[in-house]
């Protein structure tokens, strides 16, 4: 977990670690100088706010599995961080409960063993303690932004454009402004051409304009290649700053599902095989890293895709458009 958290928040794991024992030491100060008890009250609200916690942990853990995590209390919001902060302060007094129990057992004359049983738990809370202060400090609230201003107006330069778009997108998943959003970066029959792409085989500056986007499909050439490589960087750079932003223990990206596709094959018009990249997702269970072919079996509707989405994001279906069934293996 510190591995995690440090490349993200350099720093972050030695912050923690003296949160910790900070809090250590001034719980044991002020329960020496009888400054803070462990009375019968006292004991039964932090046992029974310590049950709340895990109780809500495991709902959650098990939410997570089948893709209905409880919202809120793992991302960076006002809700998140009260509940970090909750659950820091109960895991801190849970401390006054092992210094009780240790001063208890030494002045009844508890059996030796008893010793490991005190220091075990307090080692337990200590890790407690030092996880949830790492949670709380990189659930980070920005005071001003992190990000130069766009200047005004619509860039000129397409990839500019392109990814100032793909910024929006994060900037609205970041700060839950929106769920669902979706980008398109070119029309199917559109007149776009490409300056800021390289022509193959052209002269240093030449760039592939010499020919619109629809005319250019029909060639299959390099320079063709390179635009739909162009289209897919912009997929690969969305992904990448949706998984440079953390949200608890996980990143943006493991929180969304991000879906690349296109409404035919290539530009002959072939729309009976449409290819789909899916990023992400790996909080609602999708797992990655795999090609899944579908060119020769039955049943391979588009829609069925779109319900495998719909019931990762807890919207489950019995039919969508001509699907009748999810993909299994999504």
């Amino acid at each position: 977990m510190s591995a995690s958290f440090e490349p993200q928040y350099p720093g972050i794991v030695i912050q923690a670690v003296g949160g910790t024992f900070g809090t250590l030491a001034g719980l044991l100060l002020a329960f020496q100088s009888g400054l803070i008890r462990a009375t019968e009250n006292f004991k039964l609200g932090i046992v029974a706010a310590t049950g709340g916690i895990c109780l809500v942990y495991l709902i959650s853990m098990i939410g997570s599995l089948f893709g209905f995590p409880i919202p809120f209390i793992h991302a960076a919001g006002p809700v998140g961080i009260a509940f970090s902060l909750f659950v820091v302060v109960i895991a801190a007094l849970n401390l006054v409960l092992d210094f009780d129990f240790i001063e208890q057992a030494a002045e009844h004359g508890a059996p030796k063993y008893l010793e490991w049983y005190g220091a075990f738990a307090l080692m337990v809370t200590l890790v407690w303690l030092y996880m949830e202060i790492l949670r709380l400090l990189a659930k980070p609230a920005l005071e001003k932004p992190d990000c130069e201003r766009p200047a005004a107006g619509i860039p000129q330069d397409i990839a500019e454009h392109m990814r100032l778009m793909c910024d929006i997108v994060v900037l609205g998943f970041q700060t839950d402004t929106t769920r669902i959003t979706s980008l398109k970066l070119n029309n199917d029959h559109s007149a776009q051409r490409f300056p800021n792409l390289p022509k193959h085989g052209g002269k240093p500056g030449e760039g592939i304009d010499y020919m619109i986007h629809h005319l250019l499909s029909h060639t299959d050439n390099e320079d063709w290649l390179r635009v739909n490589q162009f289209f897919v960087e912009q997929t690969a750079y969305l992904a990448g700053r949706l998984d440079a932003i953390r949200e608890g223990e996980r990143t943006l990206l493991d929180n969304t599902l991000l879906l690349h596709t296109s409404s035919m094959l290539h530009g002959q018009h072939e729309n009976s095989r449409l290819p789909a990249i899916l990023l992400g997702g790996a909080g609602a269970g999708v797992r990655g890293g795999r090609v899944l072919d579908y060119t020769d079996k039955p049943d391979r509707q588009m829609c069925r895709l779109f319900m495998s989405l719909m019931d990762k994001m807890g919207d489950r279906q019995t039919a969508f458009g001509d699907a009748k069934a999810m993909l299994d293996e999504v």
